[in-house]
């Protein structure tokens, strides 16, 4: 992404650019009326009123000229495949192939530009790039942005900062406001004196009750200096190397965008949780809906307060605001490559949760499992068949499980004619082992009783064992819903009974269990949710 793509997305009303190697030439009145012509208008605007205090009567003049070239200005076509830069005198032989008497009304006007205060007139439009020359190491900023169309953009050029400096820059960057940014590029070397921290703290000083829309960057050849704070985000680019000095106001949009974001996303939770406190009555409602649902009370309303947070608010400006600002992004070229490790932990948290056994989750298509032999299986079913609430039970009796295998991750391959497993990448067996694969085999089935996997839900680990005496412990009991705890003394009378047919009728309790006839029916052997 160039400047243009970078700028327009932050929506930049105008570039302020402190430094003192741009030099304005000395007056040639093609050169001068070149520049004035292609102005940005409200820059135009602005600089007539300065001159019509100066000389009524050139303002007259030079307001019916430019008034004259507005209505060819479109015309003419490209203005730098057109007119030599610099010379607007090269324009009138294309005028007269578009109008005639508008050409001889123009070149009327021309002549009369003149006297002894154009020169004072010219010296006040440099700080709007008036007949001023950039150095080489802004090249870029200007074919890219400033001059990339037949109208430039607004720019705002001062070669000291001096208390008359001070006070127009002050003013500039007063405009700055949430729907327009103003961009600074300062020149930390300036009159034999590192100046930056001069016009960081004219900006700081903007920003000291809240954060204003105004990014940039330090862009020198001397002493590095930067400003990067909760309020400012000043990085420092060398003048060696131009090309950086593009990413270095990225990086300041994009701080910009995540602090406004954040006090967006502030916003709108403080304003869904002051409807949650007004709401008890829908609280209460959706706290009997979760026993019913099979989810926890804390579950629904926090899922209600994030609908609430995400509920489209009355002013869409502001969504479309942040939605312009975010395409900074695109514009990042950080040096800093983003390590394997952290990319595959990404990865990782993006497909598996491991917080799901410390708050006694019960359990849900997904869940990874296994057992003392080191199998794996993955839980598949419909949520709602296996859920379990203080009004229903699991429509099936057995869970069914997929079988899977743990490999070692090599590269991130895909097999589109693999009909017999599938591959899940970045899986970890605990969340700080290595990264490996959870290959899964969708063409087989295995089979186990609900009363053996819901044990998981009751330890913190994990594992699908159960005390056949002693009660929960406090806990569980303070986190899960009360009818899972008596789900629970169900649970262990269930196994107690287990227990007394294995002692008493031990050979036709194994005959029962036995893989001849139950081939697909894991056994009640250690197991437990990963």
């Amino acid at each position: 992404m160039g400047y243009k793509e970078l700028l327009s997305s932050i929506d930049c009303k105008f570039v302020v650019i402190i430094e003192d190697d741009f030099k304005q030439i000395e007056y040639k009145k093609e050169r001068a009326l070149y520049d004035i012509t292609r102005m940005a208008i409200d820059d135009r605007r602005q600089y007539l009123s300065e001159i019509e205090t100066v000389s009524p009567v050139l303002h007259e003049i030079l307001s019916k000229f430019l008034s004259l070239f507005d209505k060819c200005f479109d015309k003419i076509g490209v203005w730098d495949d057109k007119i030599p830069y610099g010379d607007i005198s090269c324009a009138f032989a294309l005028i007269e192939g578009i109008d005639p008497e508008l050409k001889r009304q123009i070149e009327e006007q021309y002549v009369l530009f003149e006297g002894e205060t154009v020169q004072k007139i010219y010296e006040i439009g440099a700080k709007y790039g008036i007949g001023v020359n950039h150095p080489s190491n802004f090249d870029e900023l200007y074919d890219d942005y400033v001059l990339s169309k037949n109208r430039a953009q607004s720019v705002r050029i001062y070669t000291d900062f001096s208390a008359e400096t001070q006070r127009l820059f002050s003013a500039d960057i007063e405009q700055a406001s949430p729907e327009c940014a103003v961009v600074c590029i300062v020149d930390n070397y300036m009159s034999g004196a590192n100046r930056a921290k001069e016009v960081i703290e004219v900006i700081s000083e903007k920003c000291s009750t809240t954060r204003r829309n105004i990014i940039g960057s330090i862009f020198s050849s001397k002493e590095m200096y930067e400003e990067i704070s909760d309020k400012l985000y000043f990085e420092y680019a060398s003048k060696e190397k131009p090309e950086e000095l593009k990413s270095c106001i990225a990086r300041s949009a994009y701080n910009y965008f995540i602090s406004e974001l954040k006090n967006e996303t502030l916003v709108s939770m403080s304003t869904a949780f002051d409807k949650a406190l007004k709401n008890k009555g829908i609280a209460f409602f959706l706290a009997q809906k979760a026993r019913t649902e099979g989810a926890s009370e804390y579950e629904i309303i926090n899922d209600w307060i994030r609908l609430l947070a995400t509920t489209p608010r009355e002013d869409a400006n502001t969504i479309k605001r942040m939605i312009r600002l975010s395409r900074v992004i695109n514009s990042l070229e950080d040096t800093e490559e983003l390590s394997d490790t952290d990319l595959q932990k990404l990865n990782t948290l993006e497909a598996f949760d491991y917080t799901i056994n410390d708050y006694f989750l019960p359990v849900a298509a997904g869940d990874v499992f296994t057992n003392s032999k080191g199998e794996w299986f993955v839980l598949i079913g419909q949520d709602c068949d296996m859920a379990r609430s203080i009004t229903r039970t699991p429509k099936n009796a057995l869970a069914e499980l997929l079988p899977a295998k743990v490999r070692h991750q090599t590269e991130f391959d895909k097999w589109a004619n693999d009909l017999r497993s599938a591959s899940i990448y970045s899986f970890r067996k605990t969340i700080d082992a290595e990264c490996e694969v959870l290959q899964v085999e969708y063409q087989s089935r295995q089979y186990i009783a609900n009363e053996v996997l819901n044990l998981c839900s009751f330890n913190s680990d994990g594992q699908c064992r159960i005390s056949l005496s002693a009660p929960l412990g406090l806990d569980q009991e303070q986190l899960i819903p009360n009818y899972m705890t008596t789900y629970y003394s169900k649970l262990q009378h269930f196994f107690n009974s287990v227990k007394t047919l294995r002692i008493h009728a031990e050979d036709a309790f194994e005959t029962v269990i036995a893989e001849e006839y139950s081939p697909r029916l894991l056994s009640f052997v250690s197991a437990g949710r990963n």
